[in-house]
């Protein structure tokens, strides 16, 4: 993935990663695009999207068939001073590289990098100084050169961060909370989350997993793919999700302050 990231400059106006394709090409592609172990792209049939296709009821017994996990990512905590950092890695190898930037003024803003926490940025999201909007606006590129009024926006569906629908390719997707001990989650957690399509589908899961003492890299949570998605999708899912949860942090930051205040 790296090594495509860095032979593909394109113009800022469009994202990167991403070539447009014209109708002969698009017709002419039987599979679709992941990233494999080697950090560059490579092809899997259409069909293996169908391998993740697992009961979505949060119920504990499920009528479907957990699929194998074609890929798993941790996201470790390098950094939970004033501006949060984490890592992406897949077989304890750092790809991606997430910063959380807040001003006094601005709300924050979670962007995410390649090669390192100051390399290009890939995909970014931003959120409301104001706790109570929860709406999360992404974009895939570099997020200075557009208007954030004109970002595409993930809708938080209730108070409470349990859904957030978003469109990639006109396809509607959702990150939903879950609690299914078959996924990983826990009863009582609240930051669990599966990512499923219009149809059902469970094509992701990330379990949050922070632990309070430990090493310095702190895991964060593990994000574990069930279908060969695309990088589009993919990317788009991951900086939805690290907004999330950074949504949650402030509601949690905000109960406490209101708590402390009575």
């Amino acid at each position: 993935m790296l090594d495509t990231l860095r032979g593909n400059r394109q113009p800022l106006d469009r994202p990167p990663l991403y070539n447009d394709l014209n109708d002969d090409e698009k017709s002419a592609q039987s599979a679709t695009t992941a990233w494999n172990d080697t950090s560059s792209y490579s092809s899997r049939p259409n069909d293996m999207k169908k391998s993740g296709r697992v009961s979505t009821d949060d119920s504990l017994s499920i009528t479907g068939t957990l699929g194998t996990a074609v890929k798993t990512y941790k996201i470790m905590a390098t950094s939970i001073w004033a501006e949060k950092l984490f890592e992406i890695q897949q077989d304890d190898r750092p790809i991606l590289w997430v910063r959380n930037k807040r001003t006094f003024w601005h709300g924050p803003q979670v962007n995410i990098h390649t090669d390192s926490d100051h390399g290009e940025i890939v995909a970014a999201c931003k959120l409301s100084n104001n706790c109570s909007k929860q709406d999360i606006r992404y974009l895939l590129g570099n997020p200075d050169c557009t208007d954030k009024a004109t970002w595409p926006i993930a809708t938080c569906g209730g108070w409470s961060q349990k859904i957030y629908s978003f469109e990639v390719d006109g396809q509607r997707y959702r990150w939903k909370r879950t609690h299914r001990k078959d996924l990983g989650a826990s009863k009582i957690g609240y930051k669990h989350f599966k990512l499923v399509d219009d149809a059902g589908v469970i094509l992701a899961v990330f379990i949050y997993t922070r632990a309070l003492w430990g090493s310095l890299k702190k895991q964060m949570g593990t994000l574990e793919w069930f279908g060969d998605v695309g990088p589009k999708l993919e990317l788009t899912s991951l900086v939805i999700m690290m907004g999330i949860q950074e949504v949650i942090r402030q509601s949690e930051q905000a109960a406490a302050a209101n708590g402390a205040g009575s």
